[in-house]
This record gives structure tokens, sequence and C-alpha cells, in this order.
């Protein structure tokens, strides 16, 4: 089944600013957040925000009320203000222009038509501009029915069908020849009719993505009705049936202004589970498992501390690549599986969720597995074998490298429950990546002697090596952090995660990214001029750090909406892949160069 996708999916200009006000006088935390009627048509966001701490106004006389983007009448702001609440516009500028152009007009005592659904928030506001010159009609046929006038204005509700303005248009100049008629229907609204209308002419069914009550989402179906197509709104794909798309060979899927992309995504992922050729691949399914699984991630560190040990002439044992592959794997599945149960991620990562959530039994006993195999590496690593049950019990348990495994699985655990505390969300998007290098730099040094004095001894015995190769340690597992955040961000700021790209924007992290990468190759280049590696060494860790990044950060850090839907693409795991392997592909280096 081919899906033709509409080039405008998303929230529109104005969706978009209502939901960025509501996330920042959420983030403050200085007080009650109130929303004057529902911020957006569109149920699953509000409850999200619902869950972020924004609660309906009922009539509270503290804190913040939003007004949301279809506004209100100037009455009911000055009766917000007047008990004292902190009212925070969040209106449309477009309606606000129409609302600016009604009470001017109404005020040189024209009759101000508005066409539109009565009972729309947006209609009521534009009334209330107005005040009693102001009427509202359903159509052309209510035109006979307003009261006599001079002058006369005609505006429609921003959301309207763009199809039918020039009837409406045509009954009020016939009665009133002189009237002046402003088209105030949303560009975006427009705009996105109009695609549709191309879209159902190539596709044989119509899926809508947005909320039931939406006025714009509701009239992008009433299009793929009238052109005769199956057509069907759904709000996150649950309630599509494979039996509804049996003998359908192409499907368009819109978009209401309303709908977020994690939605769009959702559907986009149903339609997709539907199509038995996509879903019967198998190696695309293998390198999803590979990746999700994260035995990439672990076959990297681990082969970084062999390399790394050897580098320091300390000819780790294999035991050592046991313990960090064992690990890895150990603290990406606790993780993955306790954020997986969450409201987020299940948005966020549709796909990777569902992984997850069909696997759930088998990931927990391999987590748990792997945390068992990880303790017994670290106590066969001190020198005991399998044939000395009781030597290998104390090994176990007195062995320093425990200690990185349990450091670790605390991290993952306060990390999930603990709540963070509030900072400036680029100094906590910058501790991330930062605070995953630096610990897992400090694990392999000093796993390399694995003593309880093995870190000093490292830097001791090899304090320029150990320098290059925790260094470089860090460079890795930065970049990785950082590009794995590029990969993770769907667009949507519903989530609020601190990452780089959402603190930052494009431009901005493209030029951190490419600052840090020379500074990466400035560093092996002064590491071989110094004579703490060999130039041999240097170079392949320049092929396998700065250069192998570079493409990626022109791919990666890409201006979102550079192409259509940009962010609703499937996970590129082989782009996953291609991140993690440059880890493994450093610790070949190091073992090679030692």
């Amino acid at each position: 089944m081919e899906i033709k996708l509409a080039e405008t999916l998303g929230y529109c200009p104005g969706v978009k600013r209502a939901l960025d006000t509501a996330f920042k006088l959420l983030a403050r935390r200085g007080g009650d957040v109130f929303s004057h009627g529902e911020l957006l048509h569109n149920p699953p966001t509000l409850e999200l925000l619902a869950r972020k701490g924004l609660k309906p106004w009922r009539g509270e006389s503290r804190g913040t009320v939003i007004i949301r983007a279809h506004g209100l009448p100037p009455s009911e702001i000055a009766a917000l203000k007047a008990l004292g609440l902190t009212v925070s516009d969040a209106t449309c500028p477009r309606v606000r222009l129409v609302q600016t152009l009604a009470a001017k007009e109404a005020g040189q005592g024209r009759l101000v038509i508005i066409w539109g659904q009565a009972d729309h928030p947006e209609v009521i506001g534009l009334l209330g501009h107005a005040g009693d010159r102001g009427r509202v009609i359903s159509g052309p046929g209510e035109v006979a029915g307003l009261p006599e006038a001079e002058a006369v204005l005609l505006v429609a509700q921003t959301t309207q069908n763009q199809d039918l303005w020039p009837e409406v248009a045509a009954a009020v100049r016939a009665r009133w020849p002189e009237a002046l008629v402003k088209d105030t229907i949303c560009e975006a609204t427009a705009t996105r009719q109009n695609q549709v209308r191309k879209l159902v002419e190539r596709a044989e069914a119509l899926v809508v993505v947005g909320g039931r009550t939406s006025g714009n989402t509701r009239r992008l179906a009433e299009l793929g009705q009238a052109a005769g197509r199956r057509t069907f709104l759904t709000e996150t794909g649950a309630d599509l049936k494979p039996e509804d798309f049996q003998n359908i060979s192409s499907v368009a899927v819109a978009a209401g202004a309303s709908a977020s992309n994690w939605q769009i995504a959702l559907v986009l992922q149903t339609l997709k589970a539907m199509d038995r050729g996509h879903s019967g691949k198998f190696w695309p399914r293998l390198l999803r498992a590979l990746v999700l699984s994260s035995l990439f991630a672990a076959l990297g560190l681990a082969g970084l501390a062999l390399g790394t040990g050897r580098l320091l002439g300390a000819e780790p044992p294999f035991t050592i690549f046991s313990f960090f592959f064992f690990l890895t794997i150990a603290l990406h599945l606790t993780r993955d599986l306790l954020q997986s149960r969450g409201q987020t991620p299940r948005l966020a990562g549709p796909d990777r969720t569902a992984f997850f959530a069909k696997y759930r039994r088998s990931l927990r006993w391999c987590a748990a597995g792997s945390f068992i195999l990880c303790f017994l590496a670290a106590g066969l690593t001190t020198g005991d074998s399998l044939k000395a049950p009781a030597g290998l019990l104390r090994a176990m348990a007195f062995s320093g490298l425990n200690l990185v495994a349990l450091a670790g699985g605390l991290a993952a655990l306060a990390h999930h429950y603990v709540p963070r505390p509030e900072k400036p969300a680029l100094t906590r998007a910058l501790g991330k990546p930062a605070l995953l290098g630096l610990g897992w730099a400090g694990a392999i040094l000093w796993a390399a002697r694995p003593g309880w004095d093995g870190l000093r001894t490292t830097l001791h015995t090899a304090p320029g090596p150990a320098l290059f190769a925790g260094g470089l340690i860090f460079a890795h597992l930065f970049i990785v952090a950082v590009f794995s955040d590029i990969l993770g961000v769907r667009g949507d700021r519903i989530f609020g995660r601190p990452t780089l790209p959402s603190s930052l924007g494009a431009q901005a992290l493209r030029r951190l990214l490419y600052s840090f990468l020379a500074a990466w190759a400035l560093g092996l280049a002064l590491a071989a001029a110094w004579g703490l590696v060999s130039s041999a060494l240097a170079f392949f860790m320049a092929v396998v750090g700065p250069l192998y990044n570079l493409p990626l950060v022109r791919l990666l850090g890409q201006e979102p909406g550079r192409k259509p839907a940009a962010d609703l693409d499937p996970p590129d795991y082989c782009l996953e892949a291609l991140l993690f392997g440059q880890l493994p592909a450093a610790g070949i280096a190091l073992w090679l160069g030692a």
C-alpha cells in the first residue's frame, strides 16, 4: 500500500504559538496555569498538557490564565483581569487581525457579517469585538435574513472551507453591492485544503489526522468525502482497522492545523503495519532488533575498553570485554524498559516503544541475565576461575569493577525516578552528554587495571596515553549522545525534553558540533606531536572520529522542514547503527595502534 503524505503537516503557526506560551509558563512553576477553554481542539495533546500541569479555568482568582488561539471577547478578558489573574494572550495573530478589523468597522457603523459556526470559540470572540453590530451566518442562504444596513463588512472564520467562500461573498454582494468583503480564511487552512484536493486525485482513500472537534480537520475530511474517496478521521490511528484497507493500494494522509507530529507518526506507523510487504522484510527487522537491543552500543563500549587497556600496556583479559558488553546491555535495556512505560516515549518513539512492548518479558530476563554475567565477568577478571566457586563468589562480591555496575544501575534508576532540579534547559542539555562521556571514560580507564586503586594506578603508570584515551572516549560518547538526541527529536515541544537540538536550534547546534569536531582533530594532532601516541594511531582516530562524523553533522543538523514532514520519517536504524559503529571502530584502532 502506497502512502502519500500532504506537504503541510503538523501544527500551524497559531497553534505552535499557543503551545509555546503554555510550555514556557508551565516550565516556570511559578503558580497555577489555567487555560480559558480548550487550548486547541486536540484531546491527546490536551491530555499531555494536563499531565504537565495545565488546568482548565473554572473561576479561580489566582495564577495565570492563557487565552487560547481562538481568542476571547474583550469583555471576558477584562473580567479575568478584574479577578486579579495574570492574563497571557495566546490568540492566533491571524485571528487577532480579524478581531481588529471587526472592531474598527463596527465602530464606524458597518454591519459585521461573520461567516462561520455560531458556537465556535473563534466566532464568539469575533462577535465580542463587533459588539451589537455583529451577525453570524452559516451559509449564503442566511444572507436574506440579515437586518438592513447602509454599510457592510463580510469576514470569515479563519478555518472555513475555501471552496464555499465565493458563494457566500456573491450572496452578500448581491444584496449590498458596495459591501466590504475580506477573505480572512487562514492561508494555512487554505493551503492544507488545496493539498488535500490534489492528493485525493492520486489516492483511493484519505486518512485525516486530528481532533474530531476541530473545524479545519473536519473540513479536510469533507473534501475527501466530496471527492468520493473512503475517508477516515482519526486522532492516533488506534481506530483504523486492517479490513478497511484490504483492497486499497494507495492512501493519502493529511492533518489538521492542531495535529501534532507524534500523532501523525503514530498513524503512519499503523498504516505501515497493515502493509504486509513493509512489515515482512527480514533484514530491516533484524537491523532494528540489533539496534534496539543495544547490541551495537555494547560491542562498541566493550571494544573501546579492550583497545584502551592494550594502549595503556595492561593487556586486559577478555573478561573485561565481557564485563562492558553485558554491562552496556543491562543498563540500556533497564533504561529503555523503564522509559517505554511512560506516555512521552510512547508518543515520541512509537516504533521503539512497540518493540519493547512486544518483547518486554524476554528483554527483562535479558537485562537481569546481563547484570549477572556482568558481575561474573568482574569476578573472573580478578583471576578466580569457575572451578573455585567460593573464590569466585568472593571476587564477585569485592571486585572494584562491580562499583561501576552498581553506579551505572543507580544512575539509570535515579534518572528515571528522582526529580531533576530546575536548571536552564541548555545546562541540562549539555550536562547529559558530558556526564555520559565522563562516566564511561572514568569506568574504562579504571578497568584497565581493575583494582580498588585502578584509576590512580593507570594515571600514575601511563599519564599521557591515559589522558589521550580518556579524552577519546569522552569525545566519542559525547558526540554519540548528541546525535542520539537529534535522532530522537520530533519537532514538537510537547515533551519538554531539554536536549541540545531543542535548546540551541539547528544553526547553533551545527556550529557547536563543527567546533567540537575541530577541537577533537586538534587534540589528536597535538597528542601525536607531543609523542603521547603514534602518528598512525592519531590518523586512525581522526578517520573514525572527526572525519567520520563530519557528514553526519551535515545530515543530522539540517534545518527542520528542509523537506516535507522531515521529522515524520521512519526511524533510520541504519543511521543509528552507523553512529554506534564508530565505537567498535575506535576500539579496533586503539588495539592495532597500541
